[in-house]
């Protein structure tokens, strides 16, 4: 097959615009307040970030920055992409709170995928992440033949091929870059 995730529901994981729908899993990292971050260091996901349990309904305070993981799993073939965006329903972002994600699941990428979400302003509204809870859309691209070199393939030095828990230093890669801007 050309594009697995499992699990797959057709009612809860597409949309009627034929987006598919991802779903939070049980485990997401909430940003620790450590005070000044030195860019030039390399942090430890620990150091950064404590593991929350979503399973108990978590509040998000305005201002948090979290990490969610899907409970999905994505399976490419090297002729598919997927380009990963807000849900289509979600009022989240009139609301203050933003999504950060990289945007675009590689042909050939195998695990599961991570929603970036931060609470923007003082003013924003507090929020409720559950496990299963829709937390993402994406789009799917086939394209007429497979790429030359797939992610994953081991001359591109893939970092999170075959993920089955959210990447450990892709927190710590992700929380420099936010800094540095």
């Amino acid at each position: 097959e050309n594009l697995v995730i499992e699990p797959f529901d057709g009612n809860s994981n597409l949309t009627p615009e034929g987006r598919i729908v991802f779903h939070a899993a049980q485990t997401s990292y909430r940003q620790k307040f450590v005070g000044l971050i030195d860019t030039r260091r390399q942090y430890s996901v620990h150091e950064l970030y404590y593991e929350v349990d979503l399973g108990e309904n978590q509040y998000f305070a305005p201002q948090d920055f979290i990490i969610v993981q899907t409970l999905e799993t994505v399976n490419l073939k090297s002729n598919f992409a997927m380009r990963l965006m807000h849900r289509d329903d979600s009022i989240l972002p009139r609301v203050g709170i933003n999504d950060l994600n990289a945007g675009w699941v590689d042909p050939g990428f195998s695990g599961k995928l991570t929603v970036q979400r931060k609470s923007l302003g003082e003013g924003s509204i507090p929020q409720v992440i559950y496990a299963g809870m829709p937390v993402a859309s994406a789009q799917v691209f086939m394209f007429k033949e497979d790429v030359k070199r797939s992610y994953g393939e081991e001359s591109l030095g893939s970092k999170y091929s075959r993920s089955s828990r959210a990447p450990k230093s892709d927190a710590a890669e992700f929380e420099q870059l936010e800094l540095k801007i």
